[in-house]
């Protein structure tokens, strides 16, 4: 399934202005292409905050988790990606099911399930 991906970071949560650029990237990809590419955001909001205080959608905001839930958008927080990361060195991940997770998920997709123990004690 071809994508867009987008990374954002912002001291405060993810907000529309950091969202929108991607919808109208996938809107302008679909018409040049005719096809429907994934959108995904990776979303470091927050990011002065600790890491283990970042986990879960808080880092977007609320027009943010609504608007990816209804532009079939993958929300990912880079925080879970990493600890997803950590995890995939240590060999003990379904890669599949992280990719379909990610591909099939509208709105912010919850790593956590796919990852071990987490590297932010």
């Amino acid at each position: 399934m071809p994508g867009i991906v987008e990374v954002k970071g912002s001291k405060k949560q993810i907000a529309l202005a950091e969202f929108s650029p991607l919808v109208v990237k996938l809107v302008a990809d679909h018409q040049a292409t005719n096809v429907l590419s994934k959108g995904i955001l990776v979303g470091n909001g927050l990011c002065e905050s600790r890491p283990n205080s970042r986990l879960g959608d808080a880092v977007f905001s609320r027009h943010v988790l609504d608007g990816a839930q209804s532009n079939s958008i993958a929300l990912i927080n880079p925080v879970e990606l990493y600890w997803l990361c950590c995890t995939l060195l240590d060999g003990s991940v379904d890669t599949d099911a992280v990719r379909n997770a990610i591909l099939t998920g509208n709105g912010y997709v919850d790593l956590k399930p796919f990852c071990g123990k987490s590297p932010f004690a």
